[in-house]
This record gives structure tokens, C-alpha cells and sequence, in this order.
């Protein structure tokens, strides 16, 4: 759902995507140059879903109009061979991804490239308050719990991991091995917002998925939406 590649909007837009119950999905804001936005979202489930085109600037005084391109990218939920069509370039300015991971073995991790530059830090963060981090003392992610909640005590830990590009995402390759709750998220030790610093050019996989705390069943606290948020340093 983009109206970034086969669609255009004139004005600045926010696309949300609700469930039938109109529970938020995913939001993504500036996906694209021109304040324009797109969703690209893994069905992990089927039926009705209601989608929000909405300005981003509430005092816009115009009517806005927009082309909509909605397509079918094929076999849904990513994988480590076949991961999300958008890349991620992170640059000095704050930059955001939102997405949503599913109940399912297979929907239950998202997976980016990322392009990296060799010497260059970077810093990925899902924490909603993070502690100042320059150049922008104020990066802030999100996550929320998606699942019932059936274990209120085994919340949705979201866990980041980096593996090289063309690899199978084994574990113990992994370039941040047990990269969650790293420090300077000051609203929760377990969420991660951690700096790399690339020791090559090109690009890498990076992993959103869950930490399943013993106790917590399969299917029930899990899985939720997020917002990535990544840049420069």
C-alpha cells in the first residue's frame, strides 16, 4: 500500500492499517520523499482489514489528492533469504520503519537490509524513550503487544539481530549477538537500542523478532507492531 512506488500523493500523508476491530497494524509517515508514505505489511491472518489515508499536517487547509497503489508482493512473511522489499539507508537523520510480526513460526520475524558503510556507527533503537544519543537527542521507536493477553507477566520482548547479508541467519553468526536490552532505553531494560560500528561496506540482515520468555505459550504475547528506528551516527 504505497504511494511511493506506483502511487503519488500532493500533500504529506500517514497510512495506518487496522484490523476489523480497528486495532492498529502498522503507521508508516515519510516513507518517501514529498512527505508521502508506504505499508508494507505480512498477512498473517485472513480477512477484513481497514485502512487510514490521513494527512500528516491536521491544519492542512486543502483537499489532497492522492493515486493509491496497492499490489501483491508475492509468498507472505519475510525470511532471512527472502527479506522485506524495503532497504533501509540509514543517514545523520532520524528515520523510522513501522511493521507488525504474526502468531505464526514462519510471520513471527521481520527481516530488512540494511546498507551499511565500513568505520561508519550506527544506531537502531525500539525503545520509545531513549536516552540522548547525538546528533538527535531524541530518536524514539515503539513496540505494542498485538497478542492477547493471555500472560500479562510475558509481555512481547522484541529482539534485534544483525547477521551478513547471503548468509542463512544461523545462530551464533550473528554481527550483535543477544542485542536486546543493551542499554539507553530508559523506558524498559528489555527493549534494544544499541550502536554498531560496521567493520564492512554493503549490506546486512537485520531481524525483528520475538524473545519468548519461558512461560509465555505459543501464539499469546509474542508477536506486536513496532517502529524501528535507525540512523547515522
Amino acid at each position: 500500500m504505497s504511494f511511493c512506488s506506483g502511487g503519488n500523493a500532493d500533500a504529506d500523508t500517514v497510512l495506518r492499517l487496522f484490523d476489523a476491530s480497528c486495532n492498529l497494524i502498522s503507521v508508516n509517515d515519510d516513507a518517501c520523499g514529498g512527505g508521502r508514505s508506504e505499508i508494507v505489511w505480512d498477512a498473517w491472518t485472513d480477512g477484513l482489514m481497514r485502512l487510514q489515508i490521513a494527512n500528516a499536517v491536521l491544519t492542512y487547509p486543502n483537499p489532497t489528492q492522492y493515486d493509491l497503489c496497492v499490489r501483491d508482493l508475492g509468498a507472505a512473511c519475510d525470511s532471512c533469504s527472502a527479506p522485506n522489499p524495503t532497504t533501509l539507508v540509514p543517514t545523520p537523520d532520524c528515520q523510522f520503519v513501522s511493521g507488525s510480526t504474526g502468531p505464526t513460526v514462519a510471520c513471527n520475524t521481520d527481516y530488512y537490509l540494511v546498507l551499511l558503510e565500513a568505520g561508519v556507527t550506527y544506531r537502531f533503537s525500539l525503545c520509545p524513550s531513549p536516552a540522548p544519543n547525538p546528533p538527535a537527542p531524541t530518536c524514539p521507536g515503539d513496540v505494542a503487544q498485538a497478542a492477547p493477553a493471555c500472560n500479562p507477566a510475558a509481555d512481547w520482548n522484541p529482539r534485534i539481530e544483525m547477521w551478513p547479508a547471503g548468509s542463512d541467519c544461523a545462530v551464533g553468526a550473528e554481527l550483535t549477538p543477544g542485542a536486546i536490552g543493551s542499554g539507553g532505553c530508559t523506558a524498559s531494560p528489555a527493549l534494544p537500542d544499541f550502536t554498531l560500528t560496521a567493520m564492512a561496506s554493503g549490506p546486512v540482515v537485520l531481524a525483528i523478532g520475538k524473545e519468548n520468555p519461558a512461560g509465555n505459550p505459543a501464539g499469546c504475547g509474542n508477536y506486536g507492531t513496532y517502529t524501528l528506528a535507525f540512523q547515522q551516527l
